[in-house]
């Protein structure tokens, strides 16, 4: 009965309790899922978007500015500069290890391989095809709704704005910079 004991006791510690805590995941898993969950690809399109929104803020900074061909020349080159720093600070030789460690530290080995286990699935490639989509369909409402909400947020600015004013003009020391009360002097 003893002997009993101690391989009942000895099966417990060599499988773990339950309390303890996940392993981390091994670097093969997480290289598999952020290969099945197309990444480095989400990065291209992500290091692509900010081009596209710099170079749109770019050429609006410019708007109503001659264009001769020296200042298209000097724009140009700048663009091609932040471009090329862009992509180098964000290839995904530089991101990956931050990846990797970013899901190391977040994940268990457990989660890890249900994230894989579900990705490989038919309902996890649909998310996974739709999922740009579905964004993208989110950004375009939240867009619509700035748009509603803007005039609105306008005359709340022009309201405090008033009031701020009003404010300074019914007690003129109150706009002076004072130091706060708790401030020691030496």
């Amino acid at each position: 009965m003893r002997t009993f004991g101690m391989g009942l006791l000895a099966c417990l510690f060599l499988s773990g309790p339950a309390w303890a805590v996940d392993t981390p995941p091994s670097d093969a898993a997480l290289h598999e899922l952020m290969e099945i969950t197309h990444v480095h690809k989400m990065l291209d399109e992500q290091t692509a978007r900010m081009e596209s929104m710099m170079r749109r803020a770019q050429e609006q900074g410019l708007a109503g500015q001659p264009v001769d061909a020296r200042r298209k020349k000097i724009t140009d080159e700048s663009t091609a500069k932040w471009s090329k720093l862009l992509h180098e600070s964000l290839s995904w030789e530089k991101m990956e290890p931050m990846y990797m460690n970013l899901y190391r530290t977040t994940f268990s080995a457990s989660e890890i391989g249900g994230m894989l286990t579900f990705y490989k699935s038919p309902s996890g490639q649909a998310v996974l095809a739709k999922m740009p989509t579905l964004m993208a369909n989110l950004m375009q409402m939240v867009q619509d709704q700035m748009h509603d909400i803007v005039p609105q947020m306008k005359k709340i600015d022009e309201s405090t704005r008033a009031q701020l004013h009003a404010s300074e003009s019914q007690n003129p020391d109150a706009s002076q910079t004072q130091e706060p009360a708790s401030t020691v002097h030496r």
